[in-house]
């Protein structure tokens, strides 16, 4: 199922992170957008969103040089992937993982293995 209240605030996620650069108005939306998204259950576009908060950790990474916030895009780009996993319509998944990649691809140091 679509949930068009879902998409309108993912929309409005989106353009605050790209055009505003305003990323905690951009997290802001996406949970607002994730509440809506379960509620429709459209798990395809909860899985989309939880890319879009990742990418906004991913920026405020690059602004800060703070890890941490890799840590938490790293992470919700894992969870829409473990949501998309679980649906019937596999076309989801490149979206997906498209932003894992894009977050391993930024950051050399989630690629590191650490030895103990």
């Amino acid at each position: 199922m679509n949930s068009k209240k879902g998409r309108e605030i993912h929309a409005k996620a989106e353009q605050a992170r790209e055009a505003e650069q305003n990323f905690i108005k951009s997290i802001k939306l996406v949970d607002e957008a994730i509440i809506a998204y379960q509620k429709d259950k459209d798990y395809r576009g909860l899985s989309e969103v939880l890319q879009s908060r990742s990418s906004a950790f991913k920026h405020l990474y690059q602004k800060t040089g703070d890890e941490v916030y890799l840590t938490l895009a790293k992470h919700d780009s894992l969870a829409g992937i473990e949501i998309a996993e679980s649906l019937k319509d596999t076309s989801a998944l490149a979206m997906v993982y498209r932003g894992l990649g894009k977050i391993y691809e930024g950051s050399s140091c989630l690629c590191q293995v650490q030895v103990r």
